[in-house]
């Protein structure tokens, strides 16, 4: 089986149930991953899970990290019951760091336990949450082989014995969501749309707090920096910061319609 990724990433619940299943199948066949544009944070931990992973020389890739949105403080009213202390609130600000610490680690456990003796880089940079570009990516053991979706099919053949195959593409029948535009252009799929990072957070998002995410904080950084931009200019959003078709770039959709995790992989390619 091949996975051909192209994601930023998504929900952290969604991005461990993945990892899970990756890992669940490697064990009863060959399982390759081969990143298109992108595999960063949770379409990353998705990817460890595989065999082997494929990365193209622009490909990006890493970004071990979480982010974590508290709920806020409710405000006064008349009367509130609880039935606990952390009822109100959820938990204190160190239980969410806590909490936030222990999702971290297991991210992090699982990208070093199963790269093995390939990563040449500490944990410690691993931690950083940083990026790795194609063939750094390889050097540092965050990927293993520059090559494209043919590459991993033909070595993932190689390693379940098949001489003779044939390659059935399997594609997601719902609208495949993307929060980086470099996903999203990389994509050929019929029905792709682009979301902003807050399809995750604030209260436009469904899933409400906490939320705990895999995504690079840059892209949610550079959402918070044009929503302020547009608060303080509306007359300037019909043209820029807001990914209209005016500028050339994908619409960005209302952040409600849909689940976190239909992007975080694009393509199954399964071959027999």
């Amino acid at each position: 089986m091949v996975l051909l990724i192209n994601s930023g990433g998504g929900g952290a619940a969604p991005s461990e149930t993945m990892y899970f299943e990756v890992s669940r199948t490697a064990e009863e066949m060959p399982v390759v991953s081969s990143v298109d544009a992108i595999a960063a944070s949770g379409a990353y931990y998705a990817a460890v899970g595989s065999d082997r992973v494929f990365v193209k020389p622009a490909s990006v890739v890493g970004s071990v990290g979480v982010l974590f949105t508290p709920p806020p403080e409710l405000e006064p009213d008349d009367i509130i019951l609880s039935t606990g202390p952390s009822k109100l609130s959820g938990a204190s600000e160190r239980g969410w760091r806590y909490k936030t610490e222990i999702l971290k680690r297991a991210f992090l456990s699982a990208v070093v336990e199963e790269r093995g003796d390939t990563l040449e880089i500490p944990r410690e940079r691993v931690a950083t949450a940083e990026l790795f570009r194609g063939h750094e990516a390889v050097q540092t053991g965050m990927a293993d082989e520059i090559g494209g979706s043919r590459d991993a099919i033909e070595y993932a053949a190689a390693r379940a014995g098949l001489d003779s195959y044939d390659v059935t593409v399997l594609r997601p029948q719902s609208e495949t969501r993307f929060i980086t535009r470099s996903a999203y252009l990389a994509s050929d799929a019929s029905n792709r749309t682009m979301v902003s990072a807050r399809y995750f957070i604030g209260p436009e998002a469904d899933n409400q707090y906490p939320n705990a995410l895999l995504i690079p904080p840059g892209i949610v950084a550079e959402e918070l920096i044009d929503g302020s931009r547009n608060a303080s200019d509306g007359s300037r959003n019909s043209t820029e910061g807001s990914g209209n078709s005016t500028n050339g770039s994908p619409n960005v959709i209302d952040p409600r319609t849909g689940s976190p995790g239909d992007a975080a992989v694009s393509e199954v390619t399964h071959g027999r």
